[in-house]
């Protein structure tokens, strides 16, 4: 039906990649889900939300392991968020 149409700004269309958003640097605590040091990289779960985010072993200041409590930042990598500057507790 011609009459039900809603108006579209075409300023608000995005095509291809979305805009970027950044993301706040503050550092964040978590608890390490799991890790492995043979690998390389492991996944932290944040405290407070159910966000789960990759780290890497280049992204760690100590060494961690399965169920420490750490602190963090996170960059936007090429997959997605990732935890860096990692401490523990």
């Amino acid at each position: 039906d011609p009459s039900k149409r809603a108006e579209v700004d075409a300023e608000s269309i995005e095509l291809g990649v979305p805009s970027r958003v950044d993301v706040p640097e503050e550092p964040r605590t978590g608890k390490v889900d799991f890790f492995d040091r043979s690998k390389g990289f492991g996944f932290i779960n944040e405290d407070g939300s159910r966000e789960r985010f990759f780290v890497h072993i280049s992204g760690l200041l100590d060494e961690i392991t399965d169920g420490d409590r750490v602190t963090y930042e996170v960059q936007r990598g090429p997959k997605g968020l990732n935890a860096v500057e990692v401490r523990k507790l």
